[in-house]
C-alpha cells in the first residue's frame, strides 16, 4: 500500500487506514493523502509536489462533520484533472454515519457506476472516497 507523509510531524500513515476527518484543518496533509490514493489507483503519478502541483478547495457545509473537497492538478496530461475527496464523518470519527449506510452508499455508487449513471470511485478509504 502507498504510503503517505503528514505534515511537520512526518508521520508514515498507509494510504487506506487513513482518517479524512482528522485532517479537515490540514489541507497539505488532504492534498497528499488524495495524490497517494489515486497514484495507487494509476492516476497522477507525474504528481511529485502536491504542495505546489495541487489547488484543493472546501466547500465548508459539511453536515455533521462531513465534508466535500475539490481537488485540481496543476501539470498538463494527468486525468482526470479534477477530483472530489468526500470525507465522511461516521459514528467512529465523531459524526452520524454508521458503517451500514457506508456500505449501502459504496454497493449504489458501484451499481450506478456499471450502468454509466455516476462517476467511478478511483479510491476510498476509512472514511473517505
Amino acid at each position: 500500500a502507498l504510503e503517505f507523509r503528514r505534515a511537520q510531524r512526518e508521520e508514515i500513515m498507509p494510504t487506506a487506514a487513513t482518517k479524512s476527518t482528522e485532517l479537515h484543518a490540514d489541507l497539505p496533509a488532504l492534498k497528499r493523502l488524495v495524490v497517494a490514493a489515486l497514484q495507487e489507483a494509476g492516476c497522477w503519478g507525474d504528481v511529485a509536489d502536491p504542495e505546489e502541483q495541487v489547488e484543493i478547495q472546501t466547500d465548508d457545509v459539511g453536515c455533521g462533520g462531513s465534508k466535500t473537497f475539490q481537488l485540481t492538478v496543476k501539470l498538463e496530461g494527468c486525468e482526470p484533472r479534477r477530483v472530489a475527496l468526500h470525507s465522511r464523518a461516521t459514528r467512529e470519527s465523531g459524526g452520524d454515519l454508521t458503517k451500514e449506510s457506508e456500505a449501502r452508499l459504496g454497493a449504489a455508487s458501484r451499481l450506478l457506476t456499471g450502468f454509466g449513471l455516476s462517476p467511478k470511485r478511483l479510491a476510498e478509504g476509512s472514511d473517505w472516497y
